[in-house]
């Protein structure tokens, strides 16, 4: 494609005014989806693969951390909980630092961060470092996914852009896989310390990938004059020809001027950003509910350590499964209808797992199969969550939305943490199920009310209303 292309539908007739125009957001819609491209998708899922791993990595190894630490759930839930408080932050300073530096720059600090942090538990002996390294970890954990969304919505041609911004965020799940089989074969082998050793190692290794491989976006690098050179070499290698003094514009975003939080709690986004907040809320206290506290409820139940990590792990599988099938479906139904129905599905899911007896004697197929269904639908919702707030804003607001969001949606996950152990402690399962269908309920509201929904046929740029 040439910049003459690409400039916006100039007459054939009109005299230029000056040197060509390349429009980057255009051709970043309406591109074909290159090798390039899916380098950059390869890369970020893998930042995500990691992420979902070394976030799950304290619930997998809990059950082999309590005793050897000497400690109780409820002393273990301060150490969860300030993990999530850095998840919140990160993913709230994240966004933010993405949009004014730049989504390579923010992801790499944030892949280091969670890897290094990770590793370094290996070595904790009391509750304080223990609680420090987590909360550190989590800065980079929270700070890793608005900006992988906002790279992978980027780097996506329109009609492909939400089924590959799923496709990335379902390696949450993938890592949760990826986690319980490790941990089925680390703790009894190497035991939690070793399962610590491996989570950091492997995210440190992907940072130099990172550094020498991943591109910046480049609807961020047109809002840089000083980084054409950059921007033109990658839509070279996108195949596109870029004259030598073509002048880089986007025009889709001029009417958003500065990344601005507070722009997120004015018309037209007030509205649909409060109710992101509220759906992310209640989802996000559902899911971290189980990853946090499901390995250690099977194990209070009497399930020896390797089943108690399958457990989490067919959970993750249901989502990956869930996450990838509706957004195929999406493409014909748009957002709403599946996503409602994935929450209805969590809430009486929960519900009928609060019925079902939890003995280690039992056949553990069905257990496994309800589990993997409730998996499916609560944590595949958080995935496509993210792809709903991603075509929610514009470029640059895109980041600190999504951003936002998640770290509204942290505070459940931090909540989750004391919740669950009170729930398992008082209660048992039933009472731990019924504040995950609790919370899913609340979440099938918000989403019932949101008006940005994505529509059929995969449209995940931000809508005219949204300043696109």
């Amino acid at each position: 494609m040439s910049a003459k292309e690409i400039g916006g539908g100039v007459p054939p007739n009109a005299i230029p005014a000056g040197p060509p125009e390349f429009d980057v957001g255009f051709a970043s819609d309406t591109s074909p989806w290159t090798p390039y491209q899916k380098l950059v998708l390869l890369l970020c899922s893998l930042v995500i693969v990691l992420d979902g791993f070394d976030a799950l990595a304290l619930g997998f190894a809990a059950p082999a951390m309590l005793p050897d630490l000497n400690l109780t759930k409820e002393e273990l839930a301060p150490v969860l909980a300030i993990g999530l408080i850095g998840m919140t932050i990160g993913a709230t300073i994240g966004g933010i630092i993405g949009d004014k530096f730049g989504r390579k720059i923010a992801l790499l600090a944030s892949t280091i961060i969670f890897g290094s942090m990770t590793g370094a538990i290996a070595f904790a002996n009391d509750l304080p470092t223990l609680g420090l390294f987590r909360f550190i970890a989590g800065i980079g954990l929270g700070g890793a996914l608005p900006n992988v969304t906002a790279l992978v919505a980027e780097y996506t041609p329109q009609h492909r852009r939400s089924f590959a911004v799923t496709l990335s965020l379902v390696c949450m799940a993938v890592g949760g896989v990826v986690g319980g089989f490790v941990s089925a074969e680390a703790l009894p082998a190497l035991g939690w310390r070793g399962l610590f050793a491996v989570a950091g190692a492997l995210p440190l290794v992907l940072a130099l990938a990172l550094f020498l491989l991943l591109p910046e976006s480049p609807r961020f690098l047109v809002t840089r004059p000083e980084r054409s050179n950059e921007l033109r070499q990658i839509f070279e290698r996108m195949r596109f020809d870029v004259p030598s003094d073509a002048v880089f514009v986007d025009r889709a975003e001029s009417g958003v001027n500065k990344p601005s939080a507070a722009t997120l709690l004015r018309p037209p986004y007030l509205r649909d950003t409060l109710l992101l907040w509220l759906a992310f809320f209640g989802c996000l206290l559902a899911v971290f509910m189980s990853f946090n506290w499901l390995p250690t409820m099977l194990a209070d139940a009497g399930f020896d350590l390797p089943t108690s990590s399958r457990g989490l792990l067919t959970f993750n599988v249901g989502a990956i499964v869930a996450a990838v099938l509706v957004s195929w479906i999406i493409l014909f139904t748009g957002s709403r209808l599946p996503m409602v129905i994935m929450a209805l599905g969590g809430a009486g899911g929960a519900l009928a797992l609060s019925r079902m007896g939890f003995d280690p004697a039992a056949p553990k197929l069905l257990l496994l199969t309800a589990l993997a269904l409730l998996g499916g639908c609560i944590v595949g919702l958080q995935v496509v969550l993210y792809v709903l707030a991603s075509h929610v804003y514009p470029t640059l607001l895109r980041a600190t939305g999504v951003g936002l969001s998640a770290g509204i949606g942290r505070v459940g996950a931090v909540l989750s943490s004391f919740i669950g152990a009170a729930a398992l402690s008082g209660f048992g399962p039933v009472g731990f199920y019924y504040v995950v269908a609790a919370a899913m309920a609340v979440t099938v509201i918000a989403l019932l009310l949101v008006r940005r929904h994505i529509p059929p046929s995969a449209k995940t740029g931000a809508t005219p209303a949204a300043g696109t």
